[in-house]
């Protein structure tokens, strides 16, 4: 969607400008009617966001990590609601927010099976070795 960094700041600039002010609920009911409920363009602004964040010199986490799939079930909320949720988590972190606040929108099953195949690797190694 955006191909260089100036047009990722103009939309940091304007979600900012535009929403910022509001309290969550209402932030997140703006960015719906601003998006006219389309998926589509939230799930795009919403990996733009994260790609921004993730390439961010003090990003503490994996580049490998990855936003986690948001899917509508039967009871749950709508994918647009948690799309929207998920962008303003997004830009409160680059606004200055604590990282630790992605870990709500992260998925972390690329890593716990990349960590586990190297435990189980090296479980294998060590047992052949001490044969």
């Amino acid at each position: 969607m955006f191909e260089n960094e100036s047009a990722i700041q103009a939309l940091v600039t304007r979600l900012s400008t535009m929403f910022r002010s509001l309290p969550k609920d209402m932030f997140v009911e703006c960015i719906i009617r601003t998006y006219h409920l389309s998926e589509t363009s939230l799930e795009d602004v919403r990996s733009e966001l994260f790609e921004h964040i993730k390439s961010l010199e003090e990003f503490p986490y994996n580049t490998n990590t990855e936003l986690k799939k948001r899917l509508h079930t039967r009871n749950g909320d709508s994918v647009v609601l948690k799309l929207s949720r998920d962008i303003y988590i997004l830009l409160s972190v680059i606004e200055g927010a604590d990282f630790s606040d992605l870990q709500a929108i992260m998925s972390i099953t690329r890593q716990t099976e990349s960590r586990r195949s190297v435990s189980v690797f090296t479980n294998v190694c060590i047992f052949k070795l001490s044969m």
